[in-house]
């Protein structure tokens, strides 16, 4: 039993400050849609859905930092991989969302061909676009703050931060 809590400890370690930062930006970005949104608008994601996709994506970022292609410029700049890991990444936040999107969609009208094109227009809107830029640009500071940490080393950045 405490190999798996060992494990647990490990895998909370790893993921709690992907899931807090993710957590914060996503209900940040999901506060400022509804302000733009119409009051008449349609909501189909909640505070607690975006809290569940900063958890997905907490995990989606260990699992994608065990594959043994993301850090593939070992001896390069800290700007490649911080490029290459932010190109896999993005691709992770736009499936993660466009497939809550769809739950959200079929929920509301159980006919998957409706949700289906529902969805495609909704990839068109301004809301949307704003959307993912907002998470693009977040996800870029993340991976640029944990490249830098790592490059650095935890110690001396917490030194840097607040001295002695």
């Amino acid at each position: 039993m405490s190999g798996k809590m060992t494990w647990l400890k490990k895998e909370i370690r790893l993921t709690l400050p992907a899931i807090i930062y993710f957590m914060l930006a996503f209900n940040f970005i999901h506060f400022t849609m509804n302000l733009v949104r119409s009051p008449f608008d349609h909501h189909y994601t909640s505070y607690l859905s975006m809290s569940i996709d900063a958890l997905i994506m907490g995990k989606v970022i260990i699992i994608s930092n065990s594959l043994p292609f993301i850090n593939a410029f070992p001896r390069k700049p800290l700007i490649y991989n911080i490029s290459w890991k932010f190109m896999i990444y993005a691709v992770f936040v736009f499936l993660l969302w466009s497939i809550d999107s769809m739950l959200h969609l079929m929920k509301h009208y159980n006919i998957f061909n409706i949700a289906w094109n529902q969805f495609l227009h909704s990839l068109t809107t301004p809301i949307f676009m704003a959307s993912i830029l907002w998470v693009w640009v977040l996800l870029a500071v993340y991976v640029t703050c944990d490249e830098i940490l790592t490059a650095v080393g935890k110690k001396k950045i917490m030194q840097l931060l607040f001295g002695n």
